[in-house]
């Protein structure tokens, strides 16, 4: 009679052997190189995907300005992806954008900046997508001010009801967007 412990032994180790054999089978393929201007360096944060397999994330240095840039990277013909720049960052309005997006159910994206922006310490900004193409920026908030905080560089998120948390590395007393 065969001892059970055995036979759950001998069922581990062969699910062990089979998921190492895939995971050394995988295999990793570049979608996209970044090439610091015009198009972006340093994509430090995760990237968020939408309803059509598009990625979306942030590059903390490059774009036109040097300041970084948001990006869409898209699939496109023969297992490639195109990217596309929807908006680089300036200074005044936020650089080195150093957290993930978030979506709003009608697929604005929301981020933000570490740096930048009136008071230096980063901004929490919105891009809109217009017909177009284009993405138009609205600053949401100037950080670095002396009483909310500076340096935002976490995912902010939504509540139930709608309201956008986030957090700030250095300072702050408290300021809801």
């Amino acid at each position: 009679m065969k001892h059970p412990r055995i036979s759950h032994i001998a069922i581990f180790l062969t699910f062990i052997s089979l998921t190492c054999s895939r995971a050394v089978a995988s295999s990793e393929r570049t979608l996209h190189s970044f090439r610091g201007t015009p198009d972006g360096a340093t994509p430090l944060v995760r990237v968020i995907a939408d309803a059509s397999g598009n990625l979306y994330g942030a590059t903390g240095l490059g774009g036109k300005f040097s300041d970084g840039c948001v990006f869409k990277l898209s699939p496109s013909a023969n297992d490639g992806w195109r990217e596309s720049i929807l908006y680089d960052f300036s200074g005044p309005d936020g650089s080195s954008p150093d957290g993930s997006l978030v979506f709003d159910t009608a697929g604005n994206l929301y981020g933000t900046t570490a740096g930048g922006g009136t008071y230096g310490g980063g901004v929490a900004f919105e891009l809109v997508p217009a017909s177009s193409g284009e993405w138009t920026e609205t600053i949401l908030h100037h950080f670095g001010n002396g009483t909310d905080g500076y340096d935002p560089q976490a995912e902010m998120v939504f509540d139930s009801a709608g309201n956008l948390f986030g957090t700030t590395q250095f300072g702050g007393t408290g300021v809801r967007l």
